[in-house]
This record gives structure tokens, C-alpha cells and sequence, in this order.
């Protein structure tokens, strides 16, 4: 029960860049639970022994996984992170669940359980499909400017993805006088403002759910406007 995956990266990361890593993940319908699943960075890559239960990283230099477990048995959860590297030259990502990592396992009540079969306690299982993974440079390219629009995020207070707003490269010539966000809720009412470029939206108050974000800024005197939806998750 302790698979990863590992793969070469095209290019090895830098400390100079920000990086943007993305992974669909979905239960299996007949297991248990699927936690902590994320993923960390090598430098090389590692020999799994066969007589070594599970994967420990080993250059300690970025792990970043998820310490709950995912509910939901019908649709694909996104899975995003934004980092920038500690360190120069990792080139091995490795994709798993890092339980052994100082993370924990949750138990399941009953009622969430995507099918039949249980196991014996602790259902310590963390069985998932992933899809569309990908990891990209947002400023790599300086010759124009680049944003991200995150589709989720976590305000619980650990540190993480606390806040949502929208990401600009260095490169971005943006007026900030011009600067707006809006997040509404699902009836249309409007639930944050701020013309403050660097103001995220902390949500501390609201409940899970979707919402949808409106952005409008003027770029190098070019007027942009961005739309989208973003879920709130604890």
C-alpha cells in the first residue's frame, strides 16, 4: 500500500523561479480512504527497496503533501501548488502517499465509504487514481507577463494556501490604481472586495463551496478581464 510514482523532470528546477504543480486525484470505489497523497522533489532518482516499507524523501529539500483524506467518491479533486524551489537542481518528481512522512491517516466513518469492501482498522489503505498532472514555470519566460488563477484553496490557518488571489509574474506591468476583485457566492452576492493588488481574500468566514472570482486590472495599458470559479476547501 505504499506505491509512488517518479519521473524525470525535462528541466531541473530553480531557486530563482516559481513553480506551479497540478494533479487531478479520485478514489477508488472500492477502498477505503485515500490520504496524504501529494508530492516532493529529488535531486536523483532514489532505488525503491523491496524490503523497505515505503518511501522516505531523502534530500529533505521540498515535500508538500495533504493531511486529510479525500471524500469524495464521485468527482476528480484538484490538487495545486504553488512553490518556489529551496534549492537548485531538482529534477525527480515523486508522487505518493507520505504518510511515514510526520503526516496521519484519518479514520472513515461508515457513512464514508465509496464501496463495499471494508478493511480492518485503521483502514490505513490510500489506494487513487491521479490524471492531467503537470508542473510548469509561471516566470521562466520574461519577455512577457504570465498570472495564475488558483481553483482552490485552504484558509484553515496552517500556513498553506491560506488566502486566495490572483499570481503575477515579475515580468507584469500592472497599474495598481486599476486594480479590482470581487469573489461572489453562488446567489451573486458579492462576499469580498479589494482594489489592494497584494490583498488575497482569507475567506474565514465562509462556508465550503464554489465560488466565483472577477479580476480586472490594465496591464502595460491594455484592460484584462478574468472570471473563473474557485473552491473553498478546510
Amino acid at each position: 500500500m505504499k506505491e509512488v510514482l517518479m519521473t524525470e523532470l525535462t528541466q531541473k528546477l530553480s531557486v530563482l523561479h516559481q513553480y506551479l504543480f497540478t494533479m487531478y486525484v479520485s478514489r477508488r470505489d472500492d477502498i477505503v480512504v485515500a490520504s496524504n497523497i501529494g508530492f516532493c522533489l529529488e535531486h536523483d532518482s532514489i532505488a525503491i527497496d523491496d524490503h523497505v516499507y515505503g518511501y522516505l524523501p531523502t534530500s529533505g529539500a521540498f515535500v508538500y503533501q495533504i493531511d486529510t483524506t479525500i471524500k469524495d467518491c464521485e468527482n476528480w479533486v484538484k490538487f495545486q501548488h504553488i512553490f518556489t524551489p529551496p534549492s537548485d537542481g531538482l529534477q525527480e518528481l515523486v508522487i505518493g502517499n507520505f504518510r511515514t512522512f510526520h503526516t496521519k491517516i484519518d479514520s472513515l466513518p461508515l457513512t464514508d465509504f465509496c464501496g463495499p469492501f471494508l478493511f480492518g482498522y485503521p483502514y490505513d489503505y490510500s489506494y487513487y487514481l491521479i490524471d492531467d498532472v503537470s508542473l510548469y514555470c509561471l516566470d521562466c519566460d520574461t519577455s512577457v507577463c504570465h498570472s495564475a488563477f488558483p481553483q482552490a484553496f485552504t484558509p484553515n490557518g496552517d500556513g498553506i494556501n491560506d488566502e486566495w488571489k490572483p499570481i503575477f509574474t515579475p515580468t507584469c506591468n500592472i497599474d495598481s490604481a486599476s486594480y479590482l476583485m470581487r469573489i461572489f457566492d453562488r446567489w451573486g452576492n458579492i462576499v469580498f472586495t479589494t482594489s489592494k493588488l497584494s490583498e488575497g481574500w482569507k475567506a474565514s468566514d465562509k462556508p465550503i463551496g464554489s465560488y466565483i472570482f472577477y479580476v480586472q486590472y490594465d496591464e502595460s495599458g491594455e484592460t484584462k478581464k478574468k472570471q473563473g470559479t474557485v473552491e473553498l476547501l478546510r
